[in-house]
């Protein structure tokens, strides 16, 4: 419960991270980067139906691997969004947004650093290599 307070009462600048599992090393780590002046009392939670822009960078190279605008490919083709219902456990989008996103209002900004485990996991990127940077 106080992680949840935590990522509901969010500011710019704020951090707030979680183990992941029980004797696990892993880390999520949640980097709230902007919040509307006006967040208001509507919030990301269980069940709502959430649209999403996203990147994924490789931590160590900053390499994008995946992306709300990659194509099947792997090239960058406009500002498109995700759509997904943000349900614990349906795997509908990585694990790791199932928290990361919690408590979010619209137009709050995050950057997720999410372990592997709570990522793709044994399945890979979905989109399958490396992309090249923007154009």
């Amino acid at each position: 419960l106080i992680f949840k307070e935590k990522l509901l009462n969010s500011k710019n600048g704020s951090s707030v991270s979680t183990q992941v599992g029980v004797a696990s090393s892993e880390t999520l780590v949640i980097n709230t980067t902007f919040v509307p002046e006006f967040c208001g009392a509507v919030r990301a939670q269980q069940g709502d139906l959430l649209e999403v822009k996203y990147t994924g960078y490789l931590a160590d190279s900053m390499e994008v691997f995946d992306g709300s605008s990659i194509n099947k490919d792997g090239n960058f083709f406009g500002d498109l969004s995700l759509f997904f219902v943000l349900n614990q456990g349906q795997r509908q989008a990585p694990r790791a947004w199932e928290v990361g996103l919690l408590g979010m209002c619209i137009g709050e900004k995050r950057r997720l650093v999410v372990p592997p485990s709570l990522g793709y996991g044994k399945a890979g990127v979905p989109k399958g290599k490396i992309v090249s940077a923007h154009p």
